[in-house]
């Protein structure tokens, strides 16, 4: 009975407090209270951020030839013409001549803050002082980033034709890296593909069509140029090679109505680098055939 008692004066002391500390239902909309042991953490509703204009800038660029020729040095160029539609304002942009393939080298570059030039001049220059190779296809990238970071890229070729490079008053020099011979062979077509083939006659036609044409009165040294070797007697069969490979251009441009008065041959061998042999981006320009335009 005692026992009984007691319980009850528990429950009707503390029944009370434990019903204060019950919680109630939070109306809708309103943050409901909760007890936790531990630190109490608020999660905050997620911040609406502006919405970016997510259309990139829209580029067009063209050239104003298809085959850009600079027969005239420092008075001939190319126009290379941009078009643009952007709705933001743009951050920077550049314009990028690339070496000829394989390389990924910038031959000759533009760049800048605030919108683009709708149009830029190239006469064939690179940096320090460098030409562009003649028979040859420069990469052509341009790019611009607008306001919000949005990126557009453009990227055609540049064909080149003839590029002439006067070296006195009375000399003048086309350079042809892309004339195709099989390793230790003077011959235009044995143990080159089709494609080489094609591309060495369409090459050596333009190259007649400009020596009839624009230099009919000048006689021309065909110069063959090709590896470089310290030894005596491989520098010998170097010089040999390019003067072989050199009589084989000179009697395809005889068969294409070049006189043959005006044309004579040498071997060069490695004689004269216009880029490092051990530089695997550029040591092809070594292995050439040159034009030099000479007066009589």
């Amino acid at each position: 009975m005692k026992r009984t008692y007691m319980v009850y004066l528990f429950l009707m002391t503390f029944f009370p407090f434990l019903l204060s500390c019950q919680t109630t239902a939070a109306p809708e909309n309103e943050i409901a209270a909760s007890v936790s042991a531990g630190p109490v953490s608020y999660s905050s509703p997620p911040v609406e951020r502006p919405l970016l204009d997510e259309a990139p800038p829209v580029l067009e660029v063209s050239l104003s030839t298809e085959y850009f020729n600079s027969f005239v040095p420092g008075e001939d160029s190319l126009e290379i013409s941009i078009n643009l539609v952007s709705e933001a304002p743009i951050r920077e942009w550049k314009i990028q001549v690339m070496e000829p393939l394989p390389s990924v080298s910038v031959f000759y570059e533009w760049s800048g803050f605030g919108a683009p030039p709708a149009s830029v001049s190239w006469d064939g220059s690179g940096k320090f002082g460098a030409v562009a190779l003649s028979a040859s296809t420069y990469p052509l990238r341009v790019s611009v980033t607008d306001e919000n970071g949005l990126y557009s890229l453009s990227e055609s070729d540049i064909q080149v034709g003839i590029i002439v490079i006067r070296e006195s008053d009375n000399s003048m020099r086309i350079r042809v890296p892309s004339i195709t011979f099989a390793p230790n062979s003077s011959s235009l077509s044995a143990w080159l593909s089709p494609a080489q083939v094609t591309n060495n006659d369409r090459v050596l036609r333009e190259i007649a069509q400009a020596l009839n044409q624009r230099f009919g009165g000048y006689r021309v040294r065909v110069e063959g140029h090709t590896n470089f070797s310290s030894g005596e007697q491989a520098s010998q069969a170097l010089l040999n090679l390019g003067n072989q490979r050199a009589r084989a251009v000179v009697d395809y441009l005889i068969a294409l109505n070049v006189n043959r008065i005006r044309l004579s041959t040498v071997g060069i061998g490695g004689a004269l680098p216009i880029a490092s042999f051990d530089d695997p981006n550029s040591g092809w320009k070594n292995y050439r055939i040159d034009f030099v335009i000479l007066r009589w």
